[in-house]
């Protein structure tokens, strides 16, 4: 739906009073129960009451956004805004009873009513008849009446109603009890008939009603349901722009704003599109379910969660690095999507000052706005072929019997759940905003930066997706940053690549220009042979980006396919005897996921022995991600390039050195309780791992091995046979071949009856660490290193039992001297 420029002409500034006034106000049957007074909206009230407080007692003007409505005969029926309507009637309701006017103000505030709840329209009318009555408690004295009904606890919009008015006894740690109350607001203050003239006659709290049954703005029934049908309680999307809409329209944020423009028609046209034009956006994902609070609060925290990683301070750091996501609150709270349970803006302005958040809520706009008129609203726009799970307009998720999942936000309030992403679909994200924030859709743009996107992002390293911490999505970022998203090839074209690549995104960067160069200048005449099952009506003419494009999305290749241009002397050859013939051998190879393996025994008859004593013991056969390593490996561009080459089969490597290959690393022994296991031998950085698989080398992985490490084991050895107070964890050693090998990077032992820890990373063998209530003994929290903050100490080169014996025993002194003096 699309609100026309003209329609803010129709919208009227309007204060409460004027309105219920001039029209009578009907909350509609379709509208949800009254929700601000529920218990768990005690921020909610604080929030809202402390900006009326400002506007009654300490005359600061403030408004409330747009209330939309329809009208029939004199009636207002509330389309968005009732729960605002609501609070005003009861604040007004209360100075009035306290002030002395309620019987010469009753029947104007009588024109407040529900449509079908009987219940709560009573209440109000009876509300409007109470005597006055000295009191400090008036909820107390309403429930204390004869005509107050025991059922009319169990109604929601009465309850609600009662908590708006006394508040709850609440307090957070910064202000100590706060006010979510209209009696408590007042608390302190007795001037009710200057109260009374500031709300009725100053146009100091107001609102801009926009009737929405004209000529120039149509109601719907869609149109009735996306705004109401949203479920019964606030949801945090809806708490979240009630405060950013007051942020937008607060005095102190209206210079903030970049660019000559007309403030207020900036602000009304930002507040109205939350409510209409984005909205449409998710409403095809969300009209099944009727509602789209979760999705768009999802795309909003998304957003803000990528500004925050590409954030960087004035002297070019970044705001965020990998040392602090685990403690640092707007993080977390980011990350979780729809599932925060949101409680304050604060979350939002990372920035110092209100105008750098104003840029990136112009950012927002501008991203949105391009969104909805492209009209881009399929998920598959964005998705590669080997990726159909990301949606970059959020989605309700579904189980496998194609219902909608429900799951619980961080207060325990049950919400819609919906389909999460990875960290690089995070990527994916930010790539595609930046799209929409650098102009409109167009067909052509959009897939050249969809296919550049998923290429880069899809890399990997050991088998696992490259991009999984918040370092390496900033460096994908700042490449994701070079390019012209709406064209695409001559930017690539126009950048250098990296000399000497640092990791796997550079190398990916590089390939893409060399590609780019291909698609824009490649002779035709070298192309590879069309497909036989190629069909130009579905995907165009035979040309060198469809020829690219086609292997890219072959087997497990996902957007990587340099091992297939690059020549042996690693040099870019795109030529029939090269990249063509190692295209055609590569597609023959690879067709079939169950070839995998023997494609592997394959290509180890084309690597030297001890090449592949530095590269094989990690490799699943069967995995695609371990193959695409090997594939694009720099150190075995040459061998990779005489096996693609050699159809015919002329290895080097006899059948016997392999075996001799195999025997040299394997070490079989049994352990009495857990079967048979293997000892690698120099497996990757370390002499020997101890694996817990059965079946050799074939499925070893990285994350299912245990290091053993030589100077450790030497060590561990000698403190065992040399004091008998020394003792390793059973857990952690292992019998073979007569002697003891221990196992794991993180090995516990007992001294002298003290637990420690010896942790070993990077391939260092140091830090011993004193273990109290299973956690490593404070030193002092405020250290920045370890060798301060805990109470560890280095493993020496020269270490040997008797000095590290000392060392144990001058920690456990040092740790515990308090207690031995005492």
């Amino acid at each position: 739906m699309i609100i026309y420029k003209s329609v803010f002409t129709m919208a009227n500034k309007y204060t409460f009073w004027k309105l219920i006034s001039d029209k009578k106000i009907v909350i509609p049957i379709i509208q949800r129960d009254y929700a601000q007074g529920r218990e768990g909206k005690e921020f909610v009230r604080k929030s809202f009451l402390e900006q009326l407080g400002k506007a009654i007692f300490e005359n600061e003007p403030t408004e409330l956004d747009f209330v939309y409505g329809t009208e029939k005969d004199g009636t207002m029926y509330p389309l968005d805004g009732q729960q605002r309507l609501t609070t005003l009637w009861l604040l007004h309701w209360f100075v009035a009873y306290k002030a002395g006017k309620l019987v010469e103000v009753k029947d104007t505030l009588k024109k407040f009513s529900y449509e079908t709840r009987t219940s709560s329209r009573e209440f109000c009318e009876k509300l409007c008849e109470l005597e006055f009555t000295e009191t400090c408690d008036i909820v107390t004295h309403i429930t204390n009446q004869t005509w107050f009904f025991s059922r009319w606890k169990q109604d929601p919009t009465i309850q609600a109603m009662l908590r708006m008015l006394c508040g709850t006894n609440n307090s957070n740690s910064k202000d100590g009890e706060f006010i979510d109350g209209i009696e408590e607001l007042f608390k302190g203050k007795y001037d009710f008939e200057t109260y009374w003239r500031t709300m009725t006659l100053d146009y100091k709290i107001t609102f801009n009603f926009l009737p929405m049954n004209t000529t120039e703005l149509p109601i719907s029934d869609d149109l009735y349901i996306k705004m109401n049908a949203r479920g019964k309680d606030l949801t945090n999307f809806e708490n979240f722009k009630a405060e950013l809409v007051r942020w937008i329209y607060h005095e102190d944020n209206k210079q903030v704003w970049e660019g000559n423009i007309n403030i207020d028609t900036k602000r009304a046209n930002y507040v109205s599109a939350i409510d209409n034009e984005w909205t449409d956006i998710f409403w095809a994902n969300g009209k099944s379910l009727g509602r789209v609070d979760e999705l768009f609060f999802a795309f909003i925290n998304r957003y803000f969660l990528n500004e925050y990683i590409s954030s960087k301070t004035e002297d070019g750091k970044y705001l965020l690095n990998d040392k602090s996501p685990s403690n640092d609150n707007r993080y977390s709270y980011l990350m979780k999507d729809n599932k925060v349970a949101y409680t304050t803006l604060e979350i939002y302005p990372f920035w110092q000052d209100n105008k750098s958040f104003a840029k990136k809520l112009t950012k927002l706009e501008t991203i949105l706005n391009n969104i909805s008129k492209s009209k881009c609203l399929n998920n598959k726009l964005f998705v590669p072929s080997w990726n159909n799970n990301f949606k970059f307009i959020p989605e309700y998720a579904k189980d496998e019997k194609d219902s909608y999942k429900l799951t619980t936000d961080d207060s325990g309030k049950n919400v819609n759940d919906i389909y999460t992403v990875s960290q690089v679909e995070r990527i994916a994200f930010y790539a595609f905003c930046k799209y929409f924030y650098d102009g409109d859709f167009q067909d052509t743009s959009l897939k050249e930066w969809n296919r550049f996107i998923w290429n880069i992002i899809s890399v990997s390293d050991d088998g696992l997706p490259f991009i999984r911490t918040i370092g390496r999505m900033q460096n994908a970022i700042e490449l994701i940053d070079r390019i012209d998203t709406h064209s695409v090839y001559k930017s690539l074209e126009k950048q250098n690549t990296f000399e000497n690549p640092s990791n796997c995104l550079q190398e990916q960067f590089n390939e893409e220009i060399e590609k780019a160069k291909q698609i824009l200048y490649g002779n035709t005449d070298d192309l590879p042979t069309k497909p036989a099952d190629w069909n130009d009506e579905k995907s165009g003419e035979w040309n060198w980006e469809n020829a690219i494009i086609e292997i890219e999305n072959f087997a497990f290749f996902e957007g990587t396919i340099r091992f297939l241009y690059y020549s042996e002397s690693n040099k870019v050859d795109w030529s029939e005897n090269n990249f063509i013939v190692k295209r055609n051998y590569a597609k023959s190879l690879f067709c079939e996921k169950d070839k995998y393996k023997s494609s592997m025994k394959t290509l180890m008859k084309y690597v030297p022995i001890g090449t592949w004593c530095d590269k094989t013991y990690s490799v699943d056969w069967e995995s695609g991600s371990q193959w695409k390593r090997l594939l694009t490996d720099n150190k075995l561009t040459s061998h990779i390039d005489i096996f693609l080459k050699d159809v015919q089969g002329n290895r080097s490597n006899s059948t016997e050195e392999i075996e001799e290959f195999q025997r040299y690393f394997e070490h079989k022994y049994k352990d009495k309780n857990k079967g048979t296991y293997w000892i690698l031998k120099d497996y990757e950085r370390f002499d020997y791992v101890y694996t817990c698989y059965t079946n050799k080398m074939e499925n070893a992985s990285n994350d299912l091995v245990y290091p053993i490490l030589p100077k450790r084991t030497t060590l561990l050895n000698e403190c065992e046979n040399k004091d008998d107070r020394f003792i390793v964890d059973d857990d952690f050693k292992v019998l073979v071949d007569g002697n003891y090998l221990y196992k794991g990077f993180r090995l516990k032992f007992t001294f002298k009856g003290n637990k420690f820890e010896w942790y070993q990373g990077n391939n260092v063998e140091y830090d011993v660490y004193l273990i109290e209530n299973n956690e490593y003994k404070l030193k002092d929290s405020e250290a920045e290193n370890d060798i301060d903050k805990y109470y560890c100490f280095n493993i020496d080169k020269n270490e040997n039992a008797n000095s590290f014996i000392q060392k144990l025993e001058d920690l456990i002194k040092e740790a515990y001297s308090n207690d031995i003096s005492e």
